[in-house]
Protein backbone atom coordinates (compact mmCIF):
# COMPACT_ATOMS: atom_id res chain seq x y z
CA UNK A 1 0.00 0.00 0.00
CA UNK A 2 1.23 3.82 -0.80
CA UNK A 3 0.33 6.09 1.90
CA UNK A 4 -2.39 8.43 1.33
CA UNK A 5 -0.15 11.79 1.63
CA UNK A 6 2.02 10.57 -1.29
CA UNK A 7 -0.76 9.36 -3.38
CA UNK A 8 -1.67 13.06 -3.35
CA UNK A 9 1.73 14.34 -3.92
CA UNK A 10 1.62 11.90 -6.96
CA UNK A 11 -1.56 13.24 -8.26
CA UNK A 12 -0.59 16.85 -7.86
CA UNK A 13 2.24 16.87 -10.20
CA UNK A 14 1.27 18.78 -12.82
CA UNK A 15 -0.60 16.48 -15.00
CA UNK A 16 0.81 18.34 -18.67
CA UNK A 17 4.53 17.43 -17.12
CA UNK A 18 3.53 14.12 -16.52
CA UNK A 19 1.81 13.70 -20.30
CA UNK A 20 5.22 15.12 -21.61
CA UNK A 21 7.10 12.63 -19.87
CA UNK A 22 5.13 10.04 -21.37
CA UNK A 23 5.91 11.23 -24.93
CA UNK A 24 2.66 12.95 -25.68
CA UNK A 25 3.00 16.85 -27.12
CA UNK A 26 1.56 19.58 -25.52
CA UNK A 27 0.22 22.44 -26.94
CA UNK A 28 -1.95 25.06 -25.82
CA UNK A 29 -3.30 22.53 -23.12
CA UNK A 30 -4.37 20.19 -25.88
CA UNK A 31 -2.48 17.03 -27.40
CA UNK A 32 -3.56 14.76 -30.20
CA UNK A 33 -5.29 11.93 -28.08
CA UNK A 34 -3.34 8.64 -27.95
CA UNK A 35 -6.62 5.92 -27.13
CA UNK A 36 -7.61 6.64 -30.57
CA UNK A 37 -7.08 7.84 -34.26
CA UNK A 38 -6.90 11.50 -33.76
CA UNK A 39 -6.68 14.10 -36.53
CA UNK A 40 -7.09 17.34 -34.33
CA UNK A 41 -6.27 17.90 -30.27
CA UNK A 42 -9.01 16.25 -28.79
CA UNK A 43 -7.28 15.36 -25.21
CA UNK A 44 -7.61 18.43 -22.84
CA UNK A 45 -6.19 18.69 -19.69
CA UNK A 46 -8.02 21.24 -16.73
CA UNK A 47 -5.16 22.42 -15.41
CA UNK A 48 -7.32 23.61 -12.20
CA UNK A 49 -8.16 19.96 -11.47
CA UNK A 50 -5.25 18.65 -12.80
CA UNK A 51 -6.91 15.95 -14.92
CA UNK A 52 -7.06 15.08 -18.46
CA UNK A 53 -10.28 14.45 -20.92
CA UNK A 54 -10.53 13.35 -24.49
CA UNK A 55 -14.27 14.83 -25.49
CA UNK A 56 -14.08 12.67 -28.35
CA UNK A 57 -13.40 8.84 -26.85
CA UNK A 58 -14.24 9.97 -23.56
CA UNK A 59 -10.89 9.00 -21.87
CA UNK A 60 -10.30 11.14 -18.62
CA UNK A 61 -8.79 10.22 -15.19
CA UNK A 62 -5.77 12.00 -13.37
CA UNK A 63 -2.11 11.95 -13.17
CA UNK A 64 -1.78 8.22 -11.99
CA UNK A 65 -4.76 6.80 -14.40
CA UNK A 66 -3.07 8.37 -17.18
CA UNK A 67 0.29 6.58 -16.43
CA UNK A 68 -1.63 3.66 -16.56
CA UNK A 69 -3.72 3.87 -19.08
CA UNK A 70 -0.33 5.67 -21.89
CA UNK A 71 2.00 2.42 -20.58
CA UNK A 72 -0.85 -0.17 -19.75
CA UNK A 73 0.43 -0.33 -15.87
CA UNK A 74 -1.54 -1.95 -12.94
CA UNK A 75 -2.35 1.37 -10.14
CA UNK A 76 0.99 0.22 -8.04
CA UNK A 77 3.28 0.17 -11.19
CA UNK A 78 2.18 3.48 -11.73
CA UNK A 79 2.64 5.37 -9.22
CA UNK A 80 6.17 3.73 -8.79
CA UNK A 81 6.69 4.50 -12.66
CA UNK A 82 5.55 8.63 -11.42
CA UNK A 83 7.61 8.34 -8.17
CA UNK A 84 10.72 7.32 -10.16
CA UNK A 85 10.08 9.68 -13.08
CA UNK A 86 9.57 13.00 -10.98
CA UNK A 87 12.35 11.91 -7.75
CA UNK A 88 8.96 11.55 -5.38
CA UNK A 89 10.19 9.28 -2.40
CA UNK A 90 7.39 6.87 -1.63
CA UNK A 91 7.28 4.05 0.89
CA UNK A 92 6.55 0.11 0.50
CA UNK A 93 8.16 -3.16 1.65
CA UNK A 94 7.99 -4.64 -1.38
CA UNK A 95 7.97 -2.00 -3.78
CA UNK A 96 7.38 -3.64 -7.61
CA UNK A 97 10.61 -4.24 -10.09
CA UNK A 98 10.22 -1.49 -12.93
CA UNK A 99 12.41 -3.48 -15.00
CA UNK A 100 10.56 -6.18 -17.07
CA UNK A 101 7.34 -4.53 -17.23
CA UNK A 102 6.86 -3.76 -20.88
CA UNK A 103 4.61 -0.15 -21.63
CA UNK A 104 2.66 -0.22 -24.09
CA UNK A 105 3.51 0.85 -27.68
CA UNK A 106 1.82 4.83 -28.50
CA UNK A 107 1.89 5.83 -31.07
CA UNK A 108 3.99 8.95 -31.80
CA UNK A 109 1.98 12.18 -31.32
CA UNK A 110 3.45 15.13 -33.22
CA UNK A 111 3.09 18.42 -31.99
CA UNK A 112 0.09 20.33 -34.10
CA UNK A 113 1.19 22.84 -36.68
CA UNK A 114 -0.34 26.19 -36.08
CA UNK A 115 -3.61 26.45 -38.50
CA UNK A 116 -3.68 28.46 -41.64
CA UNK A 117 -5.38 32.26 -40.98
CA UNK A 118 -8.01 33.00 -43.10
CA UNK A 119 -7.38 35.72 -45.74
CA UNK A 120 -9.64 38.60 -44.89
CA UNK A 121 -8.14 41.36 -47.17
CA UNK A 122 -10.85 41.67 -49.04
CA UNK A 123 -13.34 41.92 -46.05
CA UNK A 124 -11.34 44.05 -43.59
CA UNK A 125 -11.75 47.68 -45.43
CA UNK A 126 -15.70 46.88 -44.92
CA UNK A 127 -15.15 46.04 -41.44
CA UNK A 128 -12.87 49.05 -40.78
CA UNK A 129 -16.30 51.48 -41.17
CA UNK A 130 -19.28 48.86 -41.63
CA UNK A 131 -22.13 50.17 -43.17
CA UNK A 132 -25.83 48.54 -43.56
CA UNK A 133 -27.61 48.81 -46.89
CA UNK A 134 -31.18 48.58 -47.54
CA UNK A 135 -31.17 45.01 -47.93
CA UNK A 136 -29.20 44.68 -44.73
CA UNK A 137 -31.29 46.59 -42.85
CA UNK A 138 -34.39 45.08 -44.06
CA UNK A 139 -33.55 41.69 -42.62
CA UNK A 140 -31.67 43.08 -39.08
CA UNK A 141 -34.42 45.08 -37.99
CA UNK A 142 -37.55 44.39 -39.87
CA UNK A 143 -37.21 40.32 -40.06
CA UNK A 144 -34.67 39.68 -37.39
CA UNK A 145 -35.77 42.82 -35.27
CA UNK A 146 -32.26 43.13 -33.72
CA UNK A 147 -31.17 45.58 -31.57
CA UNK A 148 -29.69 48.65 -33.50
CA UNK A 149 -26.98 49.59 -30.90
CA UNK A 150 -25.75 45.47 -30.72
CA UNK A 151 -25.68 45.53 -34.57
CA UNK A 152 -23.57 48.71 -34.14
CA UNK A 153 -21.63 47.20 -31.27
CA UNK A 154 -21.05 43.96 -32.78
CA UNK A 155 -19.33 45.68 -36.29
CA UNK A 156 -21.92 44.48 -38.78
CA UNK A 157 -21.65 45.82 -41.76
CA UNK A 158 -22.71 44.53 -45.27
CA UNK A 159 -21.84 44.92 -49.28
CA UNK A 160 -24.31 44.24 -52.13
CA UNK A 161 -26.56 41.27 -51.34
CA UNK A 162 -23.92 40.04 -48.15
CA UNK A 163 -24.17 40.68 -44.80
CA UNK A 164 -21.15 40.50 -43.10
CA UNK A 165 -20.53 39.15 -39.37
CA UNK A 166 -17.07 39.56 -37.87
CA UNK A 167 -15.45 37.06 -35.03
CA UNK A 168 -13.75 39.27 -32.68
CA UNK A 169 -11.49 37.81 -30.31
CA UNK A 170 -11.84 38.57 -26.39
CA UNK A 171 -9.17 40.91 -27.20
CA UNK A 172 -10.65 42.65 -30.01
CA UNK A 173 -8.79 41.02 -32.44
CA UNK A 174 -10.45 40.26 -35.69
CA UNK A 175 -10.22 36.50 -35.77
CA UNK A 176 -12.43 35.49 -38.86
CA UNK A 177 -16.32 36.66 -41.31
CA UNK A 178 -19.19 35.09 -41.50
CA UNK A 179 -20.48 36.17 -44.61
CA UNK A 180 -24.13 35.34 -45.27
CA UNK A 181 -26.24 36.40 -48.22
CA UNK A 182 -29.60 37.92 -48.09
CA UNK A 183 -30.51 36.62 -51.57
CA UNK A 184 -31.23 32.90 -52.19
CA UNK A 185 -29.63 31.73 -55.27
CA UNK A 186 -29.83 28.01 -56.38
CA UNK A 187 -26.63 25.64 -55.61
CA UNK A 188 -25.16 28.73 -53.66
CA UNK A 189 -24.79 27.98 -49.81
CA UNK A 190 -26.58 30.73 -47.45
CA UNK A 191 -22.88 31.06 -45.49
CA UNK A 192 -19.63 31.30 -46.53
CA UNK A 193 -16.51 31.84 -44.02
CA UNK A 194 -13.02 32.91 -45.71
CA UNK A 195 -10.37 30.06 -47.01
CA UNK A 196 -8.22 29.42 -43.52
CA UNK A 197 -11.13 29.63 -41.71
CA UNK A 198 -12.08 27.19 -38.49
CA UNK A 199 -14.65 27.29 -36.57
CA UNK A 200 -14.84 29.59 -33.47
CA UNK A 201 -16.82 31.04 -30.48
CA UNK A 202 -18.70 33.83 -31.66
CA UNK A 203 -19.63 36.72 -29.07
CA UNK A 204 -16.11 37.06 -27.40
CA UNK A 205 -16.56 40.41 -26.84
CA UNK A 206 -19.22 39.92 -24.68
CA UNK A 207 -16.80 37.94 -22.22
CA UNK A 208 -14.48 41.18 -21.29
CA UNK A 209 -17.60 42.79 -19.56
CA UNK A 210 -18.98 39.88 -17.71
CA UNK A 211 -19.08 40.45 -13.95
CA UNK A 212 -18.53 37.55 -10.90
CA UNK A 213 -22.04 35.40 -10.87
CA UNK A 214 -23.49 37.10 -13.88
CA UNK A 215 -25.27 35.09 -15.96
CA UNK A 216 -23.73 34.17 -19.43
CA UNK A 217 -25.78 32.17 -22.10
CA UNK A 218 -24.77 29.83 -24.28
CA UNK A 219 -26.18 30.04 -27.72
CA UNK A 220 -26.76 27.39 -30.52
CA UNK A 221 -25.61 29.74 -33.87
CA UNK A 222 -25.00 33.24 -34.46
CA UNK A 223 -28.22 34.30 -34.79
CA UNK A 224 -29.64 33.35 -31.63
CA UNK A 225 -27.03 34.99 -29.81
CA UNK A 226 -27.53 38.03 -31.26
CA UNK A 227 -31.39 38.26 -30.22
CA UNK A 228 -30.13 37.20 -26.71
CA UNK A 229 -27.70 40.05 -27.21
CA UNK A 230 -30.50 42.16 -28.30
CA UNK A 231 -32.36 41.33 -25.84
CA UNK A 232 -30.35 42.30 -22.89
CA UNK A 233 -28.56 38.89 -22.17
CA UNK A 234 -24.28 38.55 -22.36
CA UNK A 235 -24.41 35.70 -24.80
CA UNK A 236 -21.73 33.88 -26.89
CA UNK A 237 -22.54 31.37 -29.73
CA UNK A 238 -20.76 28.16 -30.66
CA UNK A 239 -21.71 27.32 -34.24
CA UNK A 240 -21.01 23.36 -33.93
CA UNK A 241 -20.49 20.67 -31.52
CA UNK A 242 -16.84 20.56 -33.01
CA UNK A 243 -15.73 23.33 -30.79
CA UNK A 244 -16.46 21.04 -27.25
CA UNK A 245 -14.70 18.03 -28.81
CA UNK A 246 -11.46 20.22 -29.65
CA UNK A 247 -11.92 21.98 -26.11
CA UNK A 248 -11.46 25.78 -27.79
CA UNK A 249 -14.56 26.40 -25.89
CA UNK A 250 -13.62 24.96 -22.15
CA UNK A 251 -10.12 27.20 -22.93
CA UNK A 252 -12.00 30.13 -23.53
CA UNK A 253 -14.07 30.20 -20.63
CA UNK A 254 -11.14 29.07 -18.36
CA UNK A 255 -9.84 32.30 -19.30
CA UNK A 256 -12.99 33.88 -18.15
CA UNK A 257 -13.01 32.17 -14.91
CA UNK A 258 -8.94 33.15 -14.14
CA UNK A 259 -10.28 37.06 -14.83
CA UNK A 260 -13.12 36.76 -12.95
CA UNK A 261 -12.33 34.68 -9.67
CA UNK A 262 -8.52 34.28 -10.02
CA UNK A 263 -9.09 30.47 -11.14
CA UNK A 264 -11.19 27.74 -12.15
CA UNK A 265 -12.28 25.85 -9.23
CA UNK A 266 -15.28 28.60 -9.52
CA UNK A 267 -18.53 27.48 -11.69
CA UNK A 268 -19.50 30.55 -14.31
CA UNK A 269 -23.39 30.90 -13.92
CA UNK A 270 -23.86 29.48 -17.59
CA UNK A 271 -27.34 29.23 -19.14
CA UNK A 272 -29.01 27.87 -23.12
CA UNK A 273 -32.24 27.86 -24.84
CA UNK A 274 -31.77 24.53 -26.54
CA UNK A 275 -33.09 24.32 -30.14
CA UNK A 276 -36.05 22.22 -30.26
CA UNK A 277 -34.95 19.67 -32.25
CA UNK A 278 -33.02 16.71 -31.56
CA UNK A 279 -29.37 18.21 -32.28
CA UNK A 280 -30.19 21.10 -29.88
CA UNK A 281 -30.60 18.20 -27.12
CA UNK A 282 -28.06 16.69 -28.09
CA UNK A 283 -26.05 19.50 -27.74
CA UNK A 284 -27.18 20.82 -24.31
CA UNK A 285 -26.77 17.54 -22.96
CA UNK A 286 -22.54 17.72 -24.35
CA UNK A 287 -22.67 21.48 -22.75
CA UNK A 288 -24.20 19.45 -19.45
CA UNK A 289 -21.28 16.55 -19.55
CA UNK A 290 -18.63 19.63 -19.16
CA UNK A 291 -20.47 22.25 -17.30
CA UNK A 292 -22.73 20.53 -14.95
CA UNK A 293 -24.27 24.02 -13.36
CA UNK A 294 -25.35 25.07 -16.63
CA UNK A 295 -29.24 26.16 -16.36
CA UNK A 296 -31.63 24.66 -19.54
CA UNK A 297 -34.74 27.00 -20.69
CA UNK A 298 -37.55 25.79 -22.59
CA UNK A 299 -38.92 27.54 -25.45
CA UNK A 300 -42.78 27.67 -26.47
CA UNK A 301 -44.46 24.49 -28.69
CA UNK A 302 -44.32 26.84 -31.62
CA UNK A 303 -40.87 28.08 -31.41
CA UNK A 304 -38.10 26.02 -33.03
CA UNK A 305 -35.22 28.26 -31.95
CA UNK A 306 -34.36 31.80 -29.32
CA UNK A 307 -34.49 33.65 -32.53
CA UNK A 308 -38.07 32.84 -33.44
CA UNK A 309 -38.95 32.97 -29.54
CA UNK A 310 -37.37 36.97 -29.66
CA UNK A 311 -39.46 37.41 -32.98
CA UNK A 312 -42.32 36.47 -31.36
CA UNK A 313 -41.78 38.52 -28.55
CA UNK A 314 -40.94 41.84 -30.54
CA UNK A 315 -44.45 41.29 -32.17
Amino acid sequence: MIDSLELERLKSIPIEQVAEALGLSVYRHKCLCPFHEDRHPSLSFHLGKNTFKCFVCGEHGNTISLVMKVRGLEFIPACCWLAQCFGISISMKNPPRMVGITPRLVRPVPKPVEPEKPDLSRLWPLLRKPSLNALARDFLFRQRRYNEKVVQWLGIGSKDEELLIPYWSMAGELITVQVRYLTSREGRPRFWFPRGSRCQVYGQLVLRFLKPGEPLYIAEGVTDCIALLSMGHKAIAIPSATLLKSGELQDLLDEVQRRLYGDISIPLNLHMFPDRDAPGEELFRQLQDIYPQIIRHGLPQDCKDFSDYYIKLKQ
